[in-house]
């Protein structure tokens, strides 16, 4: 048996959730898939209360300030902007809709996914405010690339990204917002 790293532990129960949802995520379901005892689950974790805070934590890192330090690295607010839009529709988010389900039930995964939405649309506002000039407009026009992502990822079937950046594309021309 090959040891499991913490971060193993938690890319795998990012694939459980996409696959079975928060049901799904149970210590027996994720020990059966890395092969490995609940012994090696409790080297990492003081108990599932301890895993659930490290897997969001790493949600957050993962899905939120680690494609802000990737969008960051463009020059003017606008080439961070089209950055962020690259990234985020690059490929599926399969986490975002099973995260916000879960979010409905658990007050601690509730806590965090506002957290992450809050970081999200600031640092959208942010670059929005620094090319309209305008904090109202730019909160507004924040809030509606988030709608359109969250909704988006959450229709039945959800829309291609394809289509999700075509509507980032048209909203950042409707509001001036390439260069």
């Amino acid at each position: 048996m090959a040891r499991k790293t913490k971060t193993n532990w938690l890319v795998e129960a990012f694939n459980v959730l996409a696959e079975k949802s928060f049901a799904g995520l149970t210590i027996d379901e994720l020990t059966t898939r890395l092969g490995v005892t609940k012994g090696s689950f409790y080297h990492h974790f003081k108990d599932y209360e301890d895993f659930k805070i490290a897997l969001l934590d790493f949600y957050e890192q993962q899905g939120t300030l680690q494609i802000i330090r990737l969008a960051e690295e463009s020059g003017s607010p606008q080439a961070k902007l089209t950055r962020l839009f690259d990234i985020i529709t690059a490929e599926d988010l399969p986490l975002e809709v099973p995260i916000r389900v879960w979010a409905h039930s658990d007050g601690l995964v509730r806590e965090y996914q506002a957290r992450v939405d809050a970081q999200r649309v600031d640092y959208m506002r942010g670059l929005c405010r620094q090319i309209l000039q305008n904090e109202g407009r730019a909160l507004f026009v924040a809030q509606l690339f988030y709608a359109v992502l969250i909704g988006g990822e959450d229709m039945i079937p959800p829309l291609p990204q394809s289509t999700l950046r075509q509507m980032f594309d048209e909203i950042s021309e409707q509001y001036q917002l390439k260069h």
